[in-house]
């Protein structure tokens, strides 16, 4: 006798009232923010919590400085050129700087290693350290802003063009808050990179010019030492950059992970302001980004819609030697980050059971 073999895999539609397509789309009060442009998305998932003017044109300062090093990282993991390697610097690494920019103070003749520039360019946002990167990577700072737009391109973003590797002004020099969560949420997801953006102080040994430097990164959310003081640490944050300037505003791409609820996030604040408080100076970029962090963590959990140990279906069989029916359940159980006050009973469930023979 010929038999059927029910094979219980199926098919689960979620209509959610639009939850897939935009996980904001629920009835939260949205956060108040003063910046400019502004994101916050799953690290995990890159679905959208909020956003404020996605695709504004937006200047990014030295957040530029994340794909700068995230083409060294990504250099360095196909084995081209390696972390210990030493850099000397060239006569070239002032090119297209100005006077006053952010500096780690590396003079021509000066040799490191990679990594040490690295920490440079990130940690102390040195402007100098990125032409370093640039030369020693692609051969000329030009050959690597190309590559910086080509990356730009190969991760979807659309309306984002580089003109150098600093993100000192340059008309030509843009991005939108949206094309810009792509590049960061593929910096993420590589150990190095975060590895070197989440340290708050290190000091880079003594070269042949110099003696050892002792660098605070410029993120208040990870470093109490900041230049931006210590009111703004947040126990939750790790990496990425700041960035400033006059036409850019003040900006961070940061992430936060809450090991209560299991979120992980990255947030992206572009356009802050500065302005006088009674404890000092209020930045709007730091600010803005923990009040993203704290509204997502404090509405938003996992939650649990499928679970393997519930039979969710019955299906008629024919031809069986000992049952008229199989029961169907999940291979595994199945969460969704969902708003706190999400109810179950909204949930619409599809099944469509598939079937071989034997």
């Amino acid at each position: 006798m010929r038999k059927i073999k029910i094979i219980p895999i199926f098919l689960i539609l979620l209509i959610l009232f639009g939850l897939f397509s935009s996980l904001a789309a629920f009835a939260l009060e949205e956060p108040q923010l003063s910046s400019r442009a502004a994101m916050v998305l799953s690290m995990d998932t890159g679905e959208v919590f909020y956003s404020k003017n996605p695709d504004e044109k937006i200047y990014p300062a030295s957040t530029t400085k994340i794909m700068t090093v995230l083409l060294a990282v990504e250099a360095i993991e196909r084995g081209e050129v390696r972390a210990d390697d030493v850099v000397t610097a060239s006569n070239n690494i002032t090119f297209d700087l100005i006077s006053d920019g952010s500096t780690a103070g590396i003079s021509p003749g000066e040799a490191m290693t990679l990594e040490s520039v690295l920490y440079c360019a990130m940690v102390s946002s040195a402007n100098e350290a990125c032409n370093i990167i640039a030369e020693y990577i692609s051969g000329s700072v030009s050959d690597f802003v190309d590559l910086m737009n080509n990356r730009a391109i190969s991760l979807g973003c659309s309306y984002t063009h580089f003109a150098n590797t600093h993100g000192l002004p340059n008309d030509n020099h843009y991005t939108t808050c949206r094309d810009f969560s792509k590049i960061a949420a593929e910096a993420s997801k590589h150990e190095l990179f975060m590895k070197i953006c989440s340290t708050a102080s290190i000091e880079i040994p003594k070269t042949n010019k110099s003696p050892a430097r002792v660098l605070n990164n410029s993120n208040a959310l990870i470093c109490t030492d900041s230049i931006y003081g210590n009111k703004y640490y947040y126990d939750k944050a790790a990496g990425m950059k700041t960035g400033f300037t006059s036409s850019a505003g003040y900006c961070l791409v940061s992430t936060a992970a809450d090991s209560a609820t299991g979120i992980s996030l990255i947030a992206l604040v572009f356009g802050g302001n500065m302005s006088q408080a009674s404890d000092g100076y209020s930045y709007s970029n730091f600010s803005d980004s923990i009040t993203l962090y704290d509204w997502v963590f404090n509405n938003y959990s996992y939650r649990e819609i499928l679970s393997s140990a519930n039979n969710i279906a019955s299906l008629q069989v024919k031809m069986s030697d000992d049952a008229d029916y199989v029961n169907l359940r999940p291979d595994t159980s199945i969460s969704v980050l969902l708003p706190n006050d999400f109810r179950s009973e909204d949930i619409e469930q599809k099944i469509t059971p598939y079937n071989t023979e034997i």
